[in-house]
């Protein structure tokens, strides 16, 4: 049984990816769609080898962009040239690899299992629900259209809209403004304890950590400090400042009001 978060919430703000719009599945269905458009996966040993190196490959280079280590063009590119060249494959085509993959990423419209349910009741229950999502404008703008959860949504915050990614604070602050929110009335909801729920109560909103598995506060708290959070004292061993739910749709009763 969930604990019932304050009443005084009147927005919420989602992340996209992994929360509402299963990210992994339709990554998979899209990469493999598009190797075989471009003749590439009959070239490879097998398409799971190839997809676990490009996976390793995107999360480590999506790490270096949220630092801005690294720039949109070269995650773009090195995402496909790097996996690309464990494979034998020549790196002339990662651009033209890497434009199809989003084209075909944004078809997709897999979503997590409770997400209409959970956006249905929360808009009879009146909330304003809003995104904030680290992806590149164009492809979630079309992830939010063809998966038909657009319309539940008052206001999308891209962090390439910002200049900076989450848990930047930044983000954070141009979302309130851009849904005209107080922050004593929003409350986030992710999946990902760095970007959504720090970067949330860092910022001064109060948080839901959407996680399948119960958190490992000793982990997080490792996390928090290795990113320099540790200074927020952010509470982080105790469930009643860091709300979590197992499964989306327990996020109806997180808010029941």
């Amino acid at each position: 049984m969930p604990i019932r978060v304050q009443a005084r919430y009147k927005h919420i703000f989602f992340d996209l990816d992994h929360t509402l719009w299963d990210f992994d599945s339709n990554a998979k269905v899209a990469m493999e769609q598009c190797l075989t458009e471009l003749d590439i996966i009959s070239k490879l040993p097998s398409f799971d080898e190839f997809f676990v190196e490009y996976q390793k490959t995107n999360h480590r280079l999506w790490d270096e962009y949220r630092k801005g280590i690294t720039t949109k063009a070269e995650l773009t590119n090195r995402r496909f040239s790097e996996p690309f060249a464990i494979f034998n494959i020549g790196n002339d085509i990662a651009d033209k690899a890497n434009e199809t993959y989003l084209r075909l990423m944004g078809n997709q419209t897999i979503l997590i299992d409770g997400c209409m349910e959970v956006l249905e009741a929360l808009k009879q229950k009146n909330f304003v629900m809003h995104i904030i999502t680290n992806g590149f404008i164009e492809v979630q703008t079309q992830k939010l259209q063809n998966s038909g959860i657009d319309k539940y949504f008052s206001s999308v915050t891209m962090s390439e809209m910002v200049g900076v990614a989450k848990p930047n604070r930044k983000v954070f602050e141009y979302a309130l403004k851009n849904s005209n929110a107080k922050k004593t009335e929003s409350i986030m909801i992710g999946d990902d304890w760095q970007n959504d729920v720090l970067g949330a109560m860092n910022f001064g909103i109060d948080a839901v950590l959407y996680q399948s598995s119960t958190p490992d506060y000793d982990e997080i708290s490792s996390i928090s400090e290795t990113n320099g959070y540790n200074e927020l004292r952010l509470k982080q061993t105790k469930k009643s400042d860091c709300f979590h739910v197992g499964k989306l749709i327990n996020i109806i009763e997180l808010l029941e009001r």
